[in-house]
């Protein structure tokens, strides 16, 4: 089925009725004071940049402009001194569609006079992850940190939310309401009392999530004074969770399920964006640890789990699965963005050369065989001496550590079909994981990740008006880690890839383009590593569980 044939049995793709007003976008700039209370609007600014990013260690950098006799102007050059909030909202036909919040960051004034320019930049609320810790025992003084490293297993949202709301009741909580109050709150099951918790928690809110309702995989995390964005970028990353984290206004912000909040405060939160999870079976963290030993055997006996060749073969049902189907629970739509005159966008796609054929990691042998190694080999020597009756121990030391890491050091593994694919002229072989032990999880995860590495691939990022992505509309038909689907016309193939970073720019002459980034910026991340990553966890989690490091 070609791509024409395919849009034409698409109903999703039929086209949207609109008039001019319906496009228009407009941009409002709230300025908030360090407690949030509103002082007024920037009307006079001359351009903006906004970026949102699905990275929960990012922070979304944006900023906009102003003229040094702007009546903002003294405001943002003491943002040394005081907290200057500022909150983008972006409208659509008058209707709010989407909202930034962060803080500034630095403000730069250039020029003299009446001349001169005001940029300001900001950070996103993320933020606020970078600077919150997940101590090792939340609830103990700083200078008696017992156990060192708070360890939880669970379904991945639970998790970083259960960190978070320690952190957050640390730093906010009356102490002698502290440990009680948290331990009577069962915020997964009982909302009123999480409510009553959340009373006295201020500024920093996190919604209650049922457990029931977290569909994301179990994951094992390990805190050590470690920042909350450092210890839930990975998960998120890896499941697809998008960090949700914005300052909510009463009144301007629809309301949040479970909470009553009378005062503005930051919301901390997390979004399952996978559809394909729905009823999943939760695996047991001894399920976990029976697959990472399977894994291991395979990889000893050289299964490397090689990804399949370049050739790429994107289906209708492929993306059926990849989009979701359960139109009742999600109302799923397929946002496909189109190559064709009348959705016009600059567009950049990189391609990118596949290499070699071959990959080769490894360069120390097993313990085992070395100790093997050495053991005949100290035998042979020692009997030679003897014969000519010289006893020299350093000489056998030396000798037989220079015999070290000779057998099995080294494996391979080959891709006979991408050479047929390639031709002759395909490059041969790759050294990449200097330093790993052959015939080990590590080594066999290493050849994977550089088979993966050695595949063709492409990398793209639009640059339209408002008209460019129609019939769909940033942030109503598509969002951040949504799965969106880009027509390439050069394999004539849909390729289907999430949405990772949307950059709204505004000027006073060219009023609103977006900019929208699919997929990684470099080269996409070849899945076994975001397993590897899951294993380095689990295996951390054990570790500290037995107090073995």
């Amino acid at each position: 089925m070609d791509i024409a044939e395919f849009f034409n049995q698409t109903s999703l793709h039929q086209r949207r009725q609109s008039v001019e007003s319906d496009n228009e976008y407009t941009v409002r700039i709230e300025v908030r004071d360090g407690t949030a209370r509103y002082l007024g609007d920037v009307g006079d600014w001359s351009d903006l940049s906004i970026t949102w990013t699905s990275e929960a260690d990012s922070s979304d950098a944006s900023s906009f402009t102003i003229g040094g006799t702007s009546a903002w102007s003294k405001h943002f050059m003491r943002s040394n001194l005081q907290v200057c909030l500022v909150h983008f909202l972006v409208y659509r036909a008058g209707s709010l569609i989407k909202t930034w919040t962060g803080r500034v960051s630095r403000s730069t004034r250039t020029g003299n006079g009446p001349q001169s320019t005001i940029k300001v930049e900001l950070d996103h609320d993320k933020v606020w992850l970078q600077h919150i810790l997940a101590w090792p025992s939340p609830f103990a003084v700083l200078n008696a940190q017992f156990p060192k490293r708070d360890i939880a297993l669970g379904p991945a949202i639970h998790v970083m939310k259960d960190y978070i709301i320690k952190a957050a009741v640390r730093l906010q909580a009356n102490q002698h309401r502290l440990i009680a109050n948290y331990k009577l709150a069962d915020y997964q099951n009982d909302p009123g009392k999480w409510r009553d918790l959340q009373s006295f928690m201020h500024p920093v809110i996190v919604p209650p999530t049922p457990k029931g309702a977290d569909t994301t995989p179990n994951v094992a995390l390990v805190a050590e004074m470690t920042p909350i964005s450092e210890l839930v970028a990975e998960t998120c990353k890896d499941n697809n969770i998008l960090p949700d984290v914005y300052c909510y206004v009463p009144g301007r912000d629809p309301k949040i399920s479970g909470i009553n909040m009378a005062k503005p405060g930051i919301v901390i939160d997390f979004v399952d964006k996978d559809r394909t999870r729905l009823n999943p079976t939760y695996r047991s963290f001894f399920a976990e640890i029976t697959h990472e030993i399977r894994t291991f055997i395979r990889g000893i006996f050289g299964r490397y789990d090689i990804p399949p060749s370049l050739q790429p073969t994107v289906d209708t049902k492929f993306l059926r699965d990849f989009f979701g189907t359960d139109t009742g629970r999600y109302n799923v739509s397929w946002p496909i963005l189109r190559s064709s005159d009348e959705h016009w966008h600059q567009q950049e796609v990189n391609a990118f050369a596949p290499t070699t054929y071959c990959s080769i990691t490894g360069g120390k042998s097993n313990e085992f065989l070395n100790q093997g190694i050495k053991l005949i080999a100290r035998t042979l020597i020692q009997q030679v001496l003897r014969l000519i009756g010289i006893g020299f121990s350093a000489l056998t030391g030396w000798i037989t550590g220079k015999l070290e890491d000779i057998f099995f050091a080294y494996q391979r593994a080959e891709d006979p079909d991408q050479k047929r694919f390639l031709g002759d002229f395909a490059l041969p072989e790759d050294y990449g994981g200097k330093g790993y032990t052959a015939y080990s999880r590590d080594a066999a995860q290493a050849l994977r990740m550089q088979r993966y590495s050695a595949l063709g691939y492409k990398t793209a990022q639009f640059t339209g008006n408002v008209n460019s992505f129609l019939p769909f509309r940033v942030f109503e038909d598509f969002d951040l880690l949504d799965p969106v689907g880009w027509e390439d016309d050069d394999s004539d193939r849909i390729i289907p890839e999430r949405l990772k970073q949307v950059t709204l720019t505004a000027n006073r002459e060219n009023g609103v383009v977006f900019e929208v980034r699919l997929g990684e910026s470099d080269r996409p991340e070849e899945p076994w590593a975001i397993q590897s990553r899951r294993n380095a966890q689990f295996l951390r989690a054990i570790t500290a569980a037995f107090n073995a490091e």
